[in-house]
This record gives structure tokens, sequence and C-alpha cells, in this order.
């Protein structure tokens, strides 16, 4: 056996295993962050052209509310607009009139009022896995 000491030997282990942790953990970050691109994003690809009613119109709201409402590590920022849409229903946001910015991994999202009501709602109901997987 070579001349190292068990002290080296433990020191060397728990580094190693450190490490493996923390590559695990920004691979599972990683890994929920491509999956909430995909889905946020994968349905804009090819759009099925058909005629749409008010009710298709807001589930297709909720829907994409949900889906930052399920992300375990949801960011919101609110500030007044400097004149953009809102993300989800396309109504334009007044320049100074107050806007949501609502985050989630590498996706994200502007909103006005009225949907950043719907998406606390949504929020509030929504079962989320928790942060630190």
């Amino acid at each position: 056996m070579s001349n190292i000491s068990v002290a080296t030997l433990l020191t060397d282990g728990a580094r190693v295993v450190a490490d493996s942790r923390r590559l695990c953990d920004g691979r599972r970050r990683i890994h929920d962050e491509a999956r909430l691109v995909l889905q946020t994003y994968r349905p804009h690809r090819l759009r099925i052209i058909r005629g749409a009613s008010a009710d298709d119109e807001q589930q297709r709201r909720l829907e994409l509310l949900r889906r930052f409402a399920a992300y375990p590590a949801v960011k919101m920022f609110v500030g007044p607009s400097p004149g953009r849409a809102c993300g989800v229903c396309g109504r334009p946001i007044q320049p100074k009139e107050t806007e949501y910015d609502i985050e989630a991994g590498a996706a994200n999202v502007t909103v006005d009022a009225g949907c950043y009501r719907i998406f606390i709602d949504e929020i509030a109901t929504t079962p989320r896995p928790s942060a630190s997987i």
C-alpha cells in the first residue's frame, strides 16, 4: 500500500462526493429548466389552423399560467411598464401602468394586472414540487 494516509483518502472522498452532488443538482436544475422551456414554447411551433372561441383563448391563457405556476422556483418582479404587451392575453400595457414579470427558470413572461391576478389564483391552487430536488 502506498504512503497515503487514511485522513487524506477520507478528505479526497468527501470532496469527490460533494462535487458529484453539486453536478447532479446542476443537471437536475438544467433538466427542469429545459423541460419548462419545451412545455412553454413547443405548442407554438406548428399551430393548427382552426376557428377559436373566447373559451379556447381563455383555456390557452390559463394553461400558460399553470405551466409557470407549477415550476418550483418562480420569481416575480413588478414595476411600471415601458409600453409592452401582455405575454398572455396580448393586451397592450400602457406606459407607466403596472406590469408583472414572471420568471420560471429560463422562461419569462410579462403580464398585465388581470392576468397577474389569474396567475396568483393558479399558483395558490397548483401543486408545486420542492425547489431543492
